[in-house]
């Protein structure tokens, strides 16, 4: 086994790890550092603007090669996509508030959602042949922690499901997500599509649920781990030289 394989499965058991282990774990940092989770918040908002518009803007212009006739067109529909991701997810929101009764069917539609995320993260734990351990360490880190602010936010909402099937539906995503990337099985329009819908749909999530409504004292926090995020994108980029 190759050195970028055990990497690639030792950041793949940090992850599982992390999902299985988060309620516990979730209950240590509440003890140690209360704010954690609004400082992921913040995380989240440097992970929307750092690092997933850019990479939209990466699918849009590979989409205007790829029609070089009609390029506003393969980009419209990406974008199209971003589009349904954020408005499905703010009907959900908007349902749930209005209609209890199918809390049921839209829980479906999050887990279906979060699942679908796993898999595009387990795709980019995949370490390439020509990776930066030092760069690979610091974005897997960054990984974890945007991870365990995304289940302390799924735990809030479905706290019984998530201990008892959620988190091992987040590793089997993880997983497959992987195992598909290893194994080179992933369409590159059909990715590139799916992360354009969830790219929408986390666009929204960040917009409801992780920017503090009130309180003056989330704005430390938040802002730190804004900060945080900023400052390790731009790490990896130095030590990519890209």
């Amino acid at each position: 086994m190759d050195f970028e394989a055990v990497i690639t499965l030792m950041a793949l058991g940090a992850i599982s790890l992390m999902h299985v282990l988060h309620v516990p774990v979730a209950r240590w940092l509440d003890r140690v550092w209360p704010n954690w989770s609004i400082a992921a918040g913040g995380f989240a908002v440097g992970y929307v603007f750092l690092l997933l518009l850019p990479k939209l803007t990466l699918l849009a212009n590979k989409s205007m090669v790829q029609l070089p006739q009609a390029p506003m067109i393969g980009v419209s529909l990406l974008y199209l996509c971003v589009l349904a991701g954020f408005i499905c997810f703010w009907i959900v929101d908007l349902l749930e508030e209005e209609r209890k009764e199918v809390t049921g069917f839209w829980r479906r539609v999050q887990i279906t959602s979060f699942f679908l995320y796993a898999l595009l993260t387990g795709e980019m734990v995949v370490a390439d042949p020509d990776f930066v351990p030092l760069a690979y360490g610091l974005a897997i880190s960054a990984l974890v922690f945007h991870l365990a602010g995304m289940n302390h936010l799924f735990h809030h909402w479905h706290p019984g499901y998530f201990q008892s099937r959620m988190r091992w539906l987040m590793v089997l995503g993880t997983v497959l997500g992987a195992a598909g990337a290893w194994l080179d099985v992933w369409n590159g329009k059909f990715n590139g599509f799916i992360n354009a819908f969830m790219g929408g749909a986390i666009l929204i999530n960040v917009i409801y649920y992780e920017l503090p409504r009130r309180g003056i004292r989330k704005i430390r926090p938040f802002l730190l781990g804004t900060l945080a995020f900023a400052a390790t994108i731009l790490c990896i980029r130095f030590l990519l030289g890209r």
